[in-house]
Formats: structure tokens, C-alpha cells, sequence
């Protein structure tokens, strides 16, 4: 079954993409099979993150910002993600409502996902179907993030390009924004710029990222958008070019894309040893033994710990031995 939506999908199929977006969302070991065998069409999307607080008006940006590279001739992949309800454990959606101007678009895919408990802004998920799109050939993918505020620091691993949404009412004072967000944005937004006290905010925006050093050498811009009625819109996606064509320029998207890879090669390596420790009878064994002893009050947490994982420690230092052993005699053979 898969194989056949492969088939369609490298056919330009969008409900095999779909298709294909599903198993990736249920995860597992068809999911990694599907991501593999689309590893090799991936990194020609460029990537936009969309980041800032709830209710900023992330998601009408993006909408006026698919059109405005919609009318360009780019095709644009959209993946949104929105809060999950802990009650009922499902999400509304309600991107796709803010998005109708794309609807019936063939240039526009737009994919919904609920962050199932995701604290980062942006779920794992959420960037495996950006790599689905970026297979299927669409020029720009943007990214929503469900808007959790200074949380938001993983995307700089998903998006080449990560634009921070603020609104005027989020506080008189910038400040409070300093950590977080406003280490990873790259171009900042002030929306809902029609209101009273916009241009203060905008100015005390400018003047704090004045502040900050830029360790690339790009200096963050700010822009001030309605999303609602457009404006702005052009000088936004002027700014996101213009970053984009900065970090080309200096061979930073290369540098993006091998951090990328890296977090994300950690991250499922990670995840991998932590299945395989905890699924393992001795650990199991020794954490039922130390669980005992904890209660008891004879170990603290902490020994414990220490006792479960001792094999591996041990195991290690092992392995870091025989590595200077390899390595000395390395040495002693050049030296003949």
C-alpha cells in the first residue's frame, strides 16, 4: 500500500502526498520507511518558521503571504499546527479556515496537525510533514508554531528563515521578550500595527534588537503589518528574501541545513537508545530492585540512577580504551 502511494506521489499526486503525510503522523517503522525513501528528494524547499505570541495573527500572515508568492509563480506547502485539547485529546484546526484564499490552489498545500502535547511551539511532526512537502517539489514551506511565546527555540532547526509575530498589546515593555523568541527571530512583525500604541512598540522593538549583537552579521529587521487587510505584506516577504539571499550569500543555508540534520540525527539516535534501554529485562529488573530500595528509604533516587546504568558506563569506558589503545599504536606505526 505504501509503495503505491510512492508511486502516485513522485507522480505529482497530492492525495498520495496526503496519504503518505497520515502514516508519517501515526509514526512507526512504515512512517521511518516513507521518510527514507523520500530523504533523497529533500533540501530544495526553502522553509519559513512562523513563530510568536497566541492570537498575534500568525496564521492570516501566512495566508497573505501565500498569495503574495502565489502571485509570483512559487508553489507554497503549509504545515500548522495547533493546541491540543487536554480533555479531549483533539485539536480544532482552525488554520484552514484563516487560509480559504488558498482553497481549490493546486500551488497550496496546506496540512493542519495538533501538537499532541508538543511544548516547543513546534512538534517533531510538524517538521516530518515539512519534509514531505519539500519532496513534493514545493518552492516554500511555511511553518506555524501553536504560539507558546519564549518557549519557541526549535524551530531555528526547521526553518531557514524563522519571523517572530508580535502585536502592541503584548506589553508596554519589549523587555520582557528579551530571552527566547528574540534570540531566534531573524525578521520581527509587529501586526495589528493600526492600533494606537503600535509605532511605540515597533520603535522599542528596533531599538532593543539594536542591542543585540548579531553573531552572523545580520541585523534583525522590523516590519509592521494589518494582516488583515494586507499591509505590510509586501515589505514582510521583502524582508524574508532578503535574509534568504544573506544567508546564501555567506553559505549559511548549507551551515542550516547540517545543523538540521545534526539535531535531528541526535534527537531520533536519542530516542532510539531510549526505547531499546527501557525495553530491556535487565533494566527492567534492576529498576524494579532499585525502586524497592528507594522506598525503603536504604538508596536515594540518585544512587539508584547510578546503579541502573552502571552496564553502560561500564561498557563505555571499556570502548574509550580499546580507542586509545587503537590510537597509540596508530601513532607508533607512523613513526616507523
Amino acid at each position: 500500500m505504501r509503495d503505491d502511494y510512492l508511486d502516485k506521489f513522485f507522480s505529482g499526486d497530492m492525495l498520495a502526498a496526503a496519504r503518505l503525510m497520515s502514516i508519517v503522523e501515526r509514526g512507526g517503522d512504515e512512517a521511518e520507511g516513507v521518510l527514507t525513501a523520500l530523504f533523497p528528494r529533500m533540501g530544495r524547499s526553502y522553509r519559513i518558521g512562523m513563530t510568536g505570541l497566541t492570537g498575534a495573527g500568525k496564521s492570516t500572515l501566512v495566508n497573505q503571504l501565500t498569495k503574495h508568492y502565489r502571485s509570483k509563480g512559487l508553489t507554497v506547502g503549509v504545515v500548522a499546527e495547533d493546541p491540543t485539547s487536554p480533555f479531549s485529546g483533539g485539536a480544532i484546526l482552525g488554520d484552514r479556515v484563516r487560509m480559504l484564499d488558498a482553497h481549490g490552489d493546486a500551488g497550496v498545500f496546506i496540512r493542519s496537525i495538533a501538537s499532541r502535547g508538543s511544548e516547543t511551539g513546534l512538534s517533531e511532526k510538524a517538521t516530518e510533514l515539512a519534509d514531505i512537502l519539500d519532496a513534493f517539489g514545493r518552492d516554500l514551506i511555511f511553518l506555524e508554531t501553536i504560539g507558546v511565546g519564549q518557549l519557541e527555540t526549535k524551530i531555528r532547526y526547521s526553518a531557514h528563515t524563522t519571523v517572530v509575530v508580535l502585536t502592541p498589546d503584548a506589553g508596554d515593555d519589549v523587555q520582557s521578550l528579551k530571552s527566547g523568541l528574540m534570540e531566534v527571530g531573524e525578521v520581527f512583525v509587529v501586526n495589528k500595527a493600526d492600533r494606537p500604541i503600535a509605532q511605540r512598540y515597533s520603535d522599542d522593538l528596533r531599538s532593543m534588537l539594536d542591542l543585540r549583537s548579531p553573531g552572523d552579521g545580520w541585523q534583525p529587521p522590523v516590519v509592521c503589518t494589518v494582516a488583515t487587510t494586507g499591509d505590510g505584506i509586501d515589505e514582510l516577504a521583502n524582508k524574508i528574501d532578503s535574509h534568504r539571499t544573506f544567508l546564501d550569500a555567506n553559505g549559511r543555508l548549507e551551515e542550516k541545513r547540517f545543523e538540521a540534520l545534526k539535531n535531528r540525527m541526535r534527537r531520533l539516535t536519542e530516542e532510539k537508545l531510549k526505547e531499546l534501554f527501557w525495553e530491556n529485562e535487565y533494566i527492567k529488573k534492576s529498576l524494579e530492585t532499585a525502586l524497592s530500595e528507594v522506598v525503603s528509604g536504604n538508596k536515594s533516587p540518585y544512587q539508584a540512577a547510578d546503579e541502573i546504568v552502571m552496564p553502560i558506563k561500564i561498557e563505555k569506558d571499556k570502548i574509550e580504551k580499546k580507542d586509545k589503545v587503537k590510537g597509540r599504536g596508530k601513532r607508533k606505526g607512523g613513526a616507523r
